[in-house]
């Protein structure tokens, strides 16, 4: 197994753009799967009456886009596997599904060695996600 993640933290184009994702790979069949727990951190940090915001959905869409991404984009095949979105850590203020779906893909690369064939950029269309 290997871990990787990756923290977005940009001010660009008037905006700023805020998303940190952690992911497992485990070698097999390649996958994508989003933990139960990915925002735990709410509670830590919120106490344990603490709900998770009505875009944490769209927040687990967004992760699901960009480990596919990833995995559809690797320089070494060989490499793929199962991952595993682990944490998404975002501000309910700057944190789009965009900005989590960058930050997953490079942290799946970040966790596989590997620097992808095609960038993500933050103005890109990104597949199962809706308008933001």
């Amino acid at each position: 197994m290997s871990t990787g993640e990756y923290k977005l933290a940009r001010y660009l184009g008037g905006r700023t753009h805020y998303a940190r994702v952690k992911v497992e790979i485990t070698p097999g069949a390649q996958g994508v799967a989003i933990a139960d727990s990915v925002f735990g951190w709410l509670k830590d940090v919120y106490g344990p009456e603490a709900w998770e915001w009505r875009d944490c959905d769209h927040m687990r869409d967004g992760a699901r886009a960009g480990a596919l991404h990833a995995l559809q984009n690797l320089l070494d095949s060989a490499s793929v596997g199962h991952v595993l979105v682990t944490e998404i850590h975002a501000s309910p203020v700057d944190t789009s599904t965009t900005d989590v779906a960058f930050a997953t893909c490079l942290a799946v690369w970040n966790a596989l060695g590997d620097q992808g064939r095609v960038q993500p950029t933050l103005d890109q269309e990104w597949p199962l996600l809706c308008p933001t």
